[in-house]
């Protein structure tokens, strides 16, 4: 974890901890001929604190594509919308902090939930800045051992450290399943065009629907992987939600959670154990260009807080 960190402040210092994102919010390579300065995430700040055991990390996205925000005066029925300035875009940031303190080989974390950006994305930022810092470095390449014509020949390739997250489960979601026997899962879309009999102008609306019976499993392993897996399938072929009837709960209950797949964060709303802060001294803020005192100390209090990670 360390040698990551060390890389991205190398690369914070250097003003290259960032990445450039183009059509449908997809990294793209520096000096793509569509690169936009406004529609990037980067590496605002990190701030290690030494006597506290952390790391923390402020992460800014801008947007070029978001509807600018509009302020609306219900008394007189107005409505005021703020025009940027060419060089800017509408903003979103996330504090990251991070336990310096090794827990059985794991550290601790915590990520603000950004709008529009799942920390699936903040993790492949920081895959390719490390990538990029590291690319032609002779000191991140292992040997490679093959035999060629009865010689044994060794070849040098690269490696990349990188952050492997282990979520802590949502607690709804999690208890469901392991209390509760999944029954049923939904994927729906809407129909764009009607082919049905008839005339079609008489369709107001369709949706197509794929229902999956589930055969009842003990092993709550091979449930939770399904979910899993069915939500990337349903994403990959743009289905717009995903519902999971769960039934055989205490006291005779059922749930049916139900998650808007084009949501980029639907994995994160799902399987991600979020806790609400409150109580701050101050109004919080859309996007920060400096890291938040009152954010960082009270995530801070949710890392040392044990009762949080069980």
């Amino acid at each position: 974890m360390d040698e990551v960190i060390s890389v991205l402040e190398g690369e914070f210092g250097r003003g290259r901890a960032r990445i450039y994102l183009g059509k449908e919010n997809k990294p793209i390579d520096l000096g793509d001929p569509s690169q936009d300065e406004k529609n990037q995430i980067y590496i605002a700040q990190i701030h290690r604190d030494i006597s506290k055991n952390y790391v923390a990390i402020l992460i800014n996205r801008g947007d070029p594509n978001a509807v600018s925000p509009a302020f609306l005066n219900p008394v007189d029925n107005s409505v005021r919308t703020p025009s940027a300035e060419p060089s800017e875009s509408p903003g979103w940031s996330a504090h990251l902090i991070i336990s310096t303190k090794d827990q059985n080989g794991y550290h601790r974390a915590c990520l603000e939930q950004m709008p529009h950006v799942p920390s699936s994305s903040i993790l492949t930022a920081f895959d390719q800045i490390v990538e990029r810092a590291l690319e032609n470095n002779p000191q991140y390449t292992y040997e490679f051992f093959t035999r060629t014509s009865g010689k044994l020949v060794t070849s040098h390739r690269p490696y990349r450290p990188r952050i492997e997250v282990s979520k802590v489960p949502s607690e709804a979601l999690a208890k469901d399943l392991r209390q509760g026997t999944l029954s049923r899962i939904t994927l729906s879309k809407k129909a764009e065009q009607y082919q049905g009999p008839g005339e079609g102008d008489m369709i107001r609306k369709q949706r197509h629907q794929i229902v999956l019976a589930v055969t009842p499993e003990k092993d709550k392993n091979k449930v939770t992987a399904l979910v899993k897996g069915i939500l990337s399938y349903a994403k990959e072929q743009d289905f717009d939600t995903i519902s999971f009837k769960v039934n055989d709960l205490p006291g005779g209950r059922s749930s049916e959670p139900r998650v808007p797949v084009d949501e980029e964060n639907a994995l994160d709303q799902l399987f991600v154990r979020s806790i609400r802060l409150t109580d701050f001294p101050q109004e919080l803020a859309q996007c920060y260009a400096k890291l938040s005192p009152q954010i960082v100390s009270k995530m801070h209090i949710l890392l040392e807080s044990d009762e949080f990670w069980k």
